[in-house]
């Protein structure tokens, strides 16, 4: 019986958690290439998290047909290019070419995003060329977001140019940005008076345990 209640306890105790949902993808009206091998070989999309913590619940962007393999990452964000260790990693897709227009590819990373900080959301190829050449197109929103733009780097092969140079933007600071989705709800934060009741209910059952 002290299981159950302990139970309740523990999914009483928080607040119910809120979404917040970033989608450009009404404002989807142009493209942006090529994207891939040889050409540029990691896109993303840097997001602020405006001063509140949340997790990262997933995360999408729009292709073209690309029959190459790739990994999603997210890092923070400096300004200027990647930093630190990932805070996500993938593993390795393909998302191949027997489909036409562009497709939703959607990753689920379920991370901690601090409040104070910035990230960018990519895709790349680096460090994972093979002997063939492919590229694609990717969609670009001609607005539906003014916390973050578009990034892009000639990475190569060389996944560790990723923090260790600078990357380019589509035009000013806060225009350009990627046709993407992206979901975060907050932080579960608890909830004083359902501790403190749940608490109270807690304790009674042991007081009528020892009773008996």
């Amino acid at each position: 019986m002290n299981k159950i209640i302990l139970s309740l306890v523990l999914l009483l105790s928080f607040q119910s958690v809120s979404a917040r949902t970033i989608d450009t993808t009404p404002y989807a009206l142009s493209t942006v290439t090529p994207f891939g091998q040889p050409e540029t070989a990691t896109y993303g999309q840097t997001i602020s998290m405006k001063g509140e913590d949340g997790i990262l619940n997933s995360f999408s962007f729009y292709l073209s047909p690309l029959d190459e393999n790739i990994k999603a990452y997210v890092y923070e964000w400096d300004g200027l290019k990647a930093t630190g260790s990932a805070v996500f990693e993938s593993s390795v897709i393909n998302i191949g070419d027997n489909f036409t227009g562009f497709k939703e590819v959607t990753f689920n990373p379920n991370v901690f995003l601090d409040g104070m900080l910035r990230y960018v959301l990519f895709l790349s190829t680096s460090g994972l060329h093979d002997s063939t050449a492919n590229t694609n197109t990717w969609q670009l929103s001609v607005g539906g977001y003014d916390d973050g733009y578009f990034v892009y780097t000639d990475s190569g092969n060389d996944f560790s140019k990723i923090t260790s140079t600078d990357w380019s933007h589509r035009g000013g600071f806060s225009t350009g940005v990627l046709a993407f989705k992206a979901e975060i709800s907050a932080v579960p934060e608890p909830e004083p008076l359902t501790l403190s009741i749940a608490g109270l209910a807690l304790l009674g059952m042991k007081l009528r345990h020892r009773k008996q």
